[in-house]
């Protein structure tokens, strides 16, 4: 295998193709970067040529990197700020603000994308931590609305969990205890939340007042995803179904046999599924037909992200990894 150091290599599978007089080289696998010694938690993007990627250390420690795409399409990553003194699971960027969200109900908020951080503070989460211990947990997703957090999920255990949804009429935040494992978040049209939960699909609407259990269960529903037209989501046991927004009827498209872990989607019709095999599962048709790639990477695919309406698969190494379009067609 060869060495992958911190700045980009054009390695993998290529294919070449001419426009006029210009060769386009088409990396399939292709690693941008590698920081160090780190796992890739979540990557958000700030701008087209720039994101945003939480890590952790083996010691579990959180650092914030920002990472550039320069000339020669190559990237840099810097570390933001100091080492964070909480484990946070995930970041988001969304109106020139980048958000933070883990353990115990922490969310941190920074205007400077990541070199200070200020605390995030609700009237609620002070009331549930003196009164009501089984609304807290550890925060996995977050959505921001309105410049502020409005969704999230936390988990407890493996059958345990919060959805947490912010309440105009009472203008604080409310939590429902699920009696089941939550993986995963989607938020629809600022309004509609799908949840991704150990043994079913949690819909919730009306601004999040309202919950129900789809007609699916029998699976850990480990990601969830959409876009614009179809949900997706995978599970531990290496199923995919699909559902049009808010029609709640769910079809199983597609069965892998090994454990799917993430799956995300473009709005070209690009479904991508990934899990604990050197395999990738990939629909260019809204997942009416799939086919499945080789990753030879060899490192541990820890994420997947949007970024930019563009595939990145981040590893226990600390690689992340595009997925060109070469690879999509």
């Amino acid at each position: 295998m060869k060495k992958i150091i911190s700045t980009i290599f054009l390695v993998g599978l290529t294919a070449i193709v001419f426009i006029g007089c210009k060769k386009i080289e088409r990396i399939y696998f292709s690693p941008v970067t590698t920081i160090d010694k780190m796992e890739i938690i979540d990557m958000t993007a700030i701008t087209d040529s720039t994101f945003l990627v939480l890590c952790k250390d083996k010691d579990e420690k959180r650092e914030v990197y920002r990472c550039t795409w320069g000339k020669n399409q190559k990237v840099t990553s810097k570390k933001m700020g100091k080492t964070l003194s909480l484990k946070f699971n995930t970041i988001e960027f969304k109106d020139g603000k980048t958000w933070l969200a883990g353990d115990t109900l922490a969310i941190r908020m920074s205007e400077d994308t990541g070199t200070s951080w200020a605390r995030w503070k609700s009237k609620s989460f002070d009331d549930w931590k003196e009164n009501w211990h089984s609304d807290i947990s550890d925060l996995t997703n977050i959505y921001i609305k309105n410049d502020e957090p409005y969704f999230a999920i936390g988990t407890d255990d493996l059958f345990k969990g919060n959805f947490y949804w912010f309440s105009t009429e009472w203008n604080s935040w409310k939590s429902g205890q699920k009696q089941f494992g939550l993986n995963d978040m989607l938020v629809c049209d600022d309004s509609l939340v799908y949840i991704a939960g150990y043994g079913s699909i949690c819909f919730a609407n009306k601004m999040g007042e309202n919950h129900t259990l789809e007609n699916i269960g029998g699976e850990n529903f480990t990601s969830i995803c959409t876009n614009g037209k179809y949900v997706y989501a995978c599970s531990y046991s290496g199923k995919i179904y699909r559902s049009k927004i808010a029609e709640n009827k769910w079809e199983h498209v597609y069965s892998k046999g090994t454990r799917l872990l993430f799956i995300e989607s473009d709005n070209a019709g690009n479904v991508v599924a990934v899990g604990e095999s050197k395999k990738i599962s990939i629909s260019n048709d809204n997942g009416e037909n799939w086919r499945e790639e080789s990753y030879s990477d060899g490192n541990k695919i820890s994420c997947m992200k949007m970024i930019n309406n563009e595939f990145y698969i981040g590893t226990e190494k600390g690689v992340i990894i595009k997925l060109n379009n070469a690879n999509l067609q």
